[in-house]
C-alpha cells in the first residue's frame, strides 16, 4: 500500500503520496474545510482557537512551515509549491465530494478515504486509520491526474475496492418518493420479492432482472456491497470569514453499488427549499427519495458521479430508460 508509506520529510525528492498532513496543517493549506469535510471538520479543528488565537496564521501555520518545509511542498512564508496548489484545488470545491461512510455524528469516524471531483481534476485524502478523531490522524493527498483514463483504478486503489464491475445487460432506472421511497427502501433490504416485484412492474424495470439482481447482492455474503456517500456541492458558493463552512449540498446521495446494480438513498435540494434545506429536519424528509439503477457502465467512479436532482412529478412512481 504505498498510499501509507511513511514519508522521510528530510527528503527533498519525497512524491508528494508519501507526505503526511495533519488537519490543521490541510485547514491553514486550504483556508478551511476540505470538500468532503474528511481531514478538517468541527471534529479535527479546534474552533475555540482559530477564533480566540487566529492559529491557522499562527501557531499552526508556523508549526506546518517548520515540518513541511523541508520537501519543498511549502515555501518559508507557507505557500504551496505549484504540486502541491494542483492537488489542493479539488479540495476547496466546488464540486462532488465522494466518501466510503457517511459525515461522522459524534468523534469516531470510520471513513478511510474522500475524494473531491471538481472542474480542475480530482484529489483524494487518505488516512492512516480510522477511528476517533483524538488519536492524532495522519493524511495522505492522492492526486488523480489528467490522465481520466486512469481514475478508476486509483480510485480502487485509494478505498480499496478492486470489485469487478459487471454491468446488468441494460440501462434503466426507477425512483420512488415519500411513502413508496420507504418502502421500496425495506423491500431491498429484506429481499422482499412481491414487492419488488410490484415495485419493478410500476417502474417499467423487469422484474426477473431486477429480482435476481437485489437477491444476488442483498442475499449473498460472496458478493460484498459498499456505501458510499456522495454530496454535491456544485451550487452555492461558501460562506463565512474564512471560507471553511461550506454550502448546503444540493443533493446528497446514500449509494449502495454492486456490480451491474446500485440503490441509492437520496435527498435533493427541491426547487421551494432554501439554500439551508439540509438543516431543516422537515426538508430533510420531505426531499428524500430512492433510486435503483441497473447499468451497462463497467466505471465504479462513473456510476457515483451521476448524481441525481429531485424527481419530478412524472418521475414519482418509478421512471425508465431502456438502452
Amino acid at each position: 500500500m504505498a498510499f501509507f508509506k511513511r514519508p522521510k520529510l528530510e527528503l527533498k525528492d519525497a512524491p508528494l503520496a508519501q507526505v503526511s498532513f495533519s488537519a490543521q496543517d490541510l485547514f491553514c493549506l486550504l483556508g478551511g474545510f476540505d470538500l468532503g469535510a474528511f481531514a478538517c471538520n468541527l471534529n479535527t479543528i479546534d474552533f475555540d482557537e482559530v477564533e480566540t488565537f487566529q492559529s491557522h496564521e499562527g501557531a499552526w501555520k508556523r508549526a506546518m512551515i517548520q515540518r513541511l518545509g523541508p520537501t519543498g511542498f511549502v515555501s518559508p512564508t507557507g505557500e504551496p509549491s505549484d504540486e502541491l496548489a494542483r492537488a489542493l484545488a479539488p479540495l476547496r470545491g466546488p464540486g462532488i465530494s465522494i466518501g466510503d461512510g457517511i459525515l461522522p455524528t459524534d468523534e469516531y469516524d470510520q471513513r478511510s478515504a474522500s475524494l473531491s471531483v471538481g472542474e480542475t481534476g480530482a484529489t483524494a485524502i487518505v488516512s492512516e486509520k480510522t477511528g476517533f478523531f483524538g488519536q492524532g490522524r495522519i493524511y495522505r493527498l492522492v492526486p488523480f491526474g489528467d490522465d481520466r483514463s486512469s481514475w478508476d483504478s486509483t480510485f480502487a486503489r485509494v478505498f480499496h475496492d478492486d470489485r469487478p464491475v459487471g454491468d446488468a445487460g441494460v440501462e434503466c432506472c426507477g425512483m420512488a418518493k415519500g411513502d413508496a421511497a420507504d418502502r421500496l427502501i425495506q423491500a431491498i433490504d429484506k429481499v422482499d420479492e412481491p414487492v419488488l416485484r410490484t415495485w419493478s412492474a410500476g417502474a417499467g424495470i423487469d422484474a426477473d432482472l431486477f429480482v435476481n439482481m437485489v437477491r444476488r447482492t442483498l442475499g449473498s455474503n460472496d458478493l460484498p456491497m459498499f456505501v458510499y456517500n456522495v454530496r454535491d456541492f456544485t451550487g452555492d458558493a461558501p460562506r463565512g470569514e474564512w471560507g471553511w463552512n461550506l454550502p448546503s449540498a444540493a443533493r446528497v446521495t446514500y449509494s449502495f453499488i454492486q456490480a451491474g446494480f446500485s440503490f441509492s438513498d437520496c435527498f435533493a435540494r427541491r426547487p421551494q427549499d432554501g439554500a439551508d434545506w439540509f438543516m431543516d429536519d422537515e426538508a430533510i424528509a420531505a426531499s428524500k427519495f430512492a433510486r435503483v439503477d441497473l447499468t451497462c457502465s463497467t466505471s465504479m467512479l462513473d456510476s457515483l458521479l451521476m448524481h441525481y436532482p429531485y424527481p419530478s412529478t412524472t418521475e414519482e412512481s418509478g421512471h425508465h430508460e431502456q438502452a
